[in-house]
This record gives structure tokens, sequence and C-alpha cells, in this order.
């Protein structure tokens, strides 16, 4: 004897994506974007670059209203061989709510080559 499972389900005891304010952000941010190939750049104007550091602005294609965040590649050497190995990215907002955790030197990355 085979019984369905599905009718013991109370659906109203879960929350649809409209109830979800999560999914209703996403559904809007996706009908903004439509089916573009990319929806960030890199703005050519903000790159620095410094000696083992670059550092420039992320701007979204199709809402300059946006706030660019930031965005962080920093080079570091592996200690095997001294050959440019670990490459450690960060992106961040300008101002963000709450602070971020950061990594600090000696978690696994010993320290900014001099």
């Amino acid at each position: 004897v085979l019984f369905d499972a599905s009718i013991a389900v109370d659906k109203s005891k879960f929350r649809t994506c409209q109830q979800g304010s999560f999914c209703r952000r996403y559904r809007q941010y996706i009908s903004k974007i439509g089916s573009s190939d990319f929806v960030h750049e890199v703005d050519p104007s903000s790159v620095s670059v410094s000696k083992n550091a670059v550092h420039a602005k992320i701007k979204q294609v199709h809402d300059a209203a946006v706030k660019p965040l930031n965005l962080g590649l920093r080079f570091y050497k592996d200690s095997v061989d001294g050959n440019c190995g670990i490459v450690r990215m960060q992106v961040d907002e300008d101002q963000p709510l709450h602070p971020r955790f950061r990594l600090q030197e000696g978690d696994v990355v010993m320290k900014d080559p001099e």
C-alpha cells in the first residue's frame, strides 16, 4: 500500500516567495538587469596600483544610482619558492552598516611583502 505524503503537509505553514523580502528584492533586481551578460564592471578611472595591491571601484551597469563597491586585490609570495602564489580579493561597501570581519596578518598569509 502506497500513501501520498504530500497530503500530510500543511502548506499554509510555509512562506511563499512573495512573503519573503529577499525573494521580492531578488525578483525586482532580475527584472532590472534583464538578460544582460554583465551586471557589474570595474570603473577604469578608479584603478590604482601600489607595490602589491590593486584597488578599484565596481559599479553596477544598469543602475547608476547604486553606490559602487570597493574592490581590493592583494598579491603575496608563497613561502615555498617565493613566487607570487596567493591573491586575496576583498569587495566591500564604502560605508557598511556594520563593521566587517577582516582577516589579520598571520592568518593564512603570513605578512605583506616588503
